[in-house]
């Protein structure tokens, strides 16, 4: 999926969303997964938000997806920011702000996945599938934090 202005969101990405329904919705954030990668079957870009300054929230609402879309116990009010969001929300690829948190949290979970690859290897064998798919996922992880570092 591209941004306004035609630049490829991938993981890892900071991005800035505008226009949105919710004053909430609005604002700065990180691409934590991205239709395609090897630990998400999702359909849509999951965003994480974060500060002016790059650190990561950790407020009840920090988690987003693009295309922005609304839960609340309203339906209409459900109805009303959808539409609006189709039309208004807009996201864009930033590059202004620190992303030395981004690359902590990605090097975390490469090292989370990886652990998790080792046990797994140790009960089922290293060739097991799951086994694969988290080594696989570490590894998609470290190459996510070596783009950042070239940007």
């Amino acid at each position: 999926m591209i941004d306004k202005n035609g630049i490829e969101m991938k993981t890892g990405d900071i991005v800035k969303v505008e226009g949105a329904y919710f004053k909430n919705d609005n604002g700065y954030y990180f691409i934590s997964h991205t239709p395609g990668d090897p630990s998400w079957s999702g359909g849509d870009h999951c965003l994480y938000k974060i500060g002016k300054r790059g650190k990561i929230s950790t407020a009840k609402g920090r988690v987003a997806f693009w295309p922005l879309a609304s839960y609340c116990s309203d339906r209409m009010k459900n109805i009303e920011s959808d539409i609006h969001n189709r039309e208004h929300a807009t996201i864009e690829v930033i590059d202004t702000i620190d992303n030395s948190f981004v690359i902590e949290y990605f090097e975390k979970e490469a090292g989370d996945a990886f652990e998790t690859a080792k046990r797994m290897g140790w009960n089922w064998g290293e060739n097991h599938k799951e086994t694969l798919r988290y080594r696989e996922t570490a590894e998609f992880y470290e190459d996510v934090v070596e783009r950042i570092r070239r940007n």
